[in-house]
C-alpha cells in the first residue's frame, strides 16, 4: 500500500488527523432499516441514492470499471474503488462519527484502538464534538471493490450495537 494519502496530510501539516494503525476513539456508524433488511454489512460503502426531497446522496466511494486480464486468459470487467487522494470532498470512504448523530437509525460502535487494516486509513474530518466529529474509513489506493469489502469486513467483525 502506498503512503500517498498519508503524505497529503503530512504536507498540509495535518498528520494528527490521519490514522492507519489503530482507531483513535470509538467510532459510530448508523444503519437504516432498509440496509438491515437487505443484510448490508454496516461498514460497506453506501452506493448513493436519490432522496425524495433535497440533493441526491452521493456514493461513499467512487466505483469504476477496470479491465483485468485473467491468468488463464481472457479479459473481464471488474468493479474497483478509487483510492482517496484528498482531505476534503466526496467519494473519500465510509462515514463514521464520534457519537450517535441520528437516533432513528440502528447504531454500531467500532471500539477505540481497533487495528486498522493495512489497505485502509481513518481520517478525522472535523473538530466539532457537539455535533459529532466526522471520520472517514478511506481506501489508501485503488483496489477491487470486493477487496475493499474484505478489508472493511475485518472492521465489521469488531462492531457491537451501540447504546442510544
Amino acid at each position: 500500500m502506498s503512503d500517498d494519502l498519508k503524505n497529503i496530510y503530512k504536507a498540509a501539516n495535518k498528520l494528527a488527523f490521519y490514522f492507519d494503525d489503530k482507531t483513535p476513539r470509538d467510532l459510530y456508524r448508523g444503519q437504516t432499516s432498509t440496509e438491515e433488511r437487505k443484510g448490508t454489512p454496516v461498514l460497506y460503502p453506501n452506493p448513493g441514492f436519490t432522496r425524495k426531497s433535497g440533493p441526491p446522496r452521493l456514493p461513499d466511494v467512487q466505483v469504476f470499471m477496470r479491465q483485468i486480464e485473467k491468468a488463464e486468459g481472457g479479459i473481464v470487467e471488474e468493479k474497483w474503488v478509487k483510492g482517496c487522494r484528498t482531505m476534503r470532498g466526496d467519494y473519500r470512504g465510509v462515514s463514521t462519527f464520534s457519537k450517535v448523530t441520528m437516533p432513528s437509525m440502528t447504531w454500531y460502535r467500532l471500539p477505540r484502538d481497533t487495528d486498522i487494516p493495512v489497505a485502509l486509513a481513518v481520517t478525522q474530518d472535523g473538530t466539532n464534538e457537539e455535533r459529532g466529529i466526522h471520520y472517514t474509513i478511506a481506501p489508501k489506493d485503488d483496489m477491487p471493490l470486493s477487496l475493499y469489502q474484505v478489508w472493511l469486513n475485518e472492521l465489521n467483525a469488531k462492531l457491537s450495537k451501540a447504546e442510544v
